[in-house]
């Protein structure tokens, strides 16, 4: 296998940090709150995101290890997380009254999110993990 490059290593350090911290603030969250205002299925979309969080920091971990699962496990749940991030906002009026900052952060985020998806794609990368 070539050597990892300097995109997959900061990929997969960078989002094993993140998506550590992620779900062990949700494992906290769904152990001390009884329920989300304005969000009827919170424990359906809390979970749903500890779900996703967990996949995520697995194949980040992944990654790292260039393991052949690992990249396109991490670009399935980087698109799960594009799709999550939009339901919970329509799905709860907490920021309603900020409502155009979250969008600009979902937005930025699916945009980085998708470049990341891009890039993971592209013939070098996959080079590295042993796909043609």
């Amino acid at each position: 296998m070539p050597p990892r490059s300097a995109f997959v290593t900061g990929v997969g350090r960078g989002f094993s940090i993140l998506y550590g911290i992620a779900t062990m603030g949700l494992l906290v969250g769904m152990a001390t709150l009884d329920s989300v205002p304005g969000v009827p299925h919170w424990r359906l979309l809390m979970s749903t995101a500890l779900i996703v969080d967990t996949g995520t920091l697995i194949a980040a971990i992944g990654l790292l290890r260039q393991r052949p699962w690992a990249r396109p496990t991490f670009i399935v749940a980087l698109c799960a997380s594009i799709v999550l991030g939009f339901a919970y906002g329509l799905a709860t009026e907490a920021f309603a009254a900020v409502r155009w900052a979250w969008i600009a952060g979902l937005l930025g985020s699916a945009l980085l999110y998708g470049w990341i998806i891009a890039k993971l794609c592209s013939a070098p990368i996959r080079a590295e993990f042993g796909m043609p």
